[in-house]
């Protein structure tokens, strides 16, 4: 950032960083590795080519790549207070109440309209319902969702309290099987819509006092299920949910200990990884080849221990793209 090329902890008091506001660069001690330009807050991938949205503030901005290695400035965003960016009915869909944008080619971009604007988003996702559908979510139960590919926004006619607990830290809304689905580790329930959005539900998938375990904020849809975990203080196993519908939730004992405290996600085809939510020496990395029952660390060698990783996406473009 800034031209500053030196290397930078986050949140390390030893360590400032340069980055972007409305006054120009300025320096931070410590660097928060979050609330700036550099941020990354989703990736989608669509059309033979990447797009990645960066930036938690003032300002951000979209990248678009056609090979995975070179990417270029698609989009600049002067209010980045935008949730994961996502991709669906052929269309890119960037949300935000101040100023959602849609992007029929990756390239040029414009801007829709919201119906009630109470701020910015912290989660959004492409529903396969009726068509498709896209939702956002954001902090005090606001859930808002689109029928016409981003065009307009409404809100949700019926959402509990609580529905939304906890999503500025996943910044996931689970979606597959025409159903749309977050989990709150404070709540350790499931709220879930069967209908595109309009409406939602609450369904507690655990029941574990404070002295038991916790649930872990981070869960997934995979291999045609929606899986949450737990941990258990009192066994050497901890414990995966799994919902085709995000109501009733089947409880199994994993293999062992787990500790996914942070992102995770599923490849094209159906192996899960996870990361533990920390960064640098600290960071670890897990996968697992049956929907998260069994999970083995990656080996430490196998990737560059770096910042906290801030989500896993699966996709690809086409091999003739790549080769050019």
């Amino acid at each position: 950032m800034c031209g500053d090329k030196a290397p930078v902890r986050c949140w390390d008091s030893n360590s400032s960083c340069k980055f972007l506001s409305g006054n120009g660069c300025v320096t931070q001690s410590p660097c928060d590795c979050v609330h700036g330009t550099g941020y990354g807050k989703g990736i989608a991938i669509g059309q033979n080519q990447i797009l990645a949205n960066f930036g938690w503030g003032y300002p951000g901005a979209v990248l678009q790549s056609v090979d995975g290695g070179n990417f270029k400035e698609s989009l600049a965003v002067p209010e980045a207070l935008y949730p994961n960016i996502v991709f669906g009915m052929d269309r890119f869909v960037l949300f935000s109440a101040f100023k959602p944008m849609v992007s029929d080619n990756g390239s040029l971009w414009k801007a829709t309209q919201v119906v009630d604007p109470k701020g910015g988003g912290r989660a959004t996702a492409f529903l396969d319902y009726q068509g498709g559908r896209f939702i956002a979510a954001a902090d005090g139960d606001v859930i808002r969702y689109s029928d016409d590919r981003g065009e307009t926004w409404k809100n949700a006619s019926s959402v509990p309290a609580g529905c939304v607990t906890g999503i500025g830290t996943s910044q996931k809304i689970m979606t597959g099987n025409g159903v749309a689905v977050m989990i709150s580790d404070q709540t350790q329930s499931a709220c879930r819509s069967g209908d595109g959005g309009v409406t939602w539900t609450l369904h507690r998938f655990a029941n574990l006092a404070a002295q038991d375990g916790a649930v872990f904020q981070f869960g997934t849809f995979a291999n045609g299920e929606f899986l949450a975990w737990s941990s258990n203080y009192k066994s050497n196993n901890d414990v995966r949910y799994s919902s085709k519908d995000g109501i009733t939730w089947v409880q199994k004992p994993t293999t062992g200990k787990i500790a996914i405290g942070g992102p995770n996600g599923v490849s094209v085809n159906g192996t899960l990884i996870a990361t533990n939510g920390a960064g640098y020496e600290n960071q670890r990395l897990f996968r697992s080849e049956d929907s998260g029952l069994t999970w083995t660390e990656v080996s430490g060698t196998n990737y560059k221990k770096s910042h906290p990783f801030t989500r896993f996406e699966s996709g690809y473009i086409a091999p003739n793209t790549l080769c050019k």
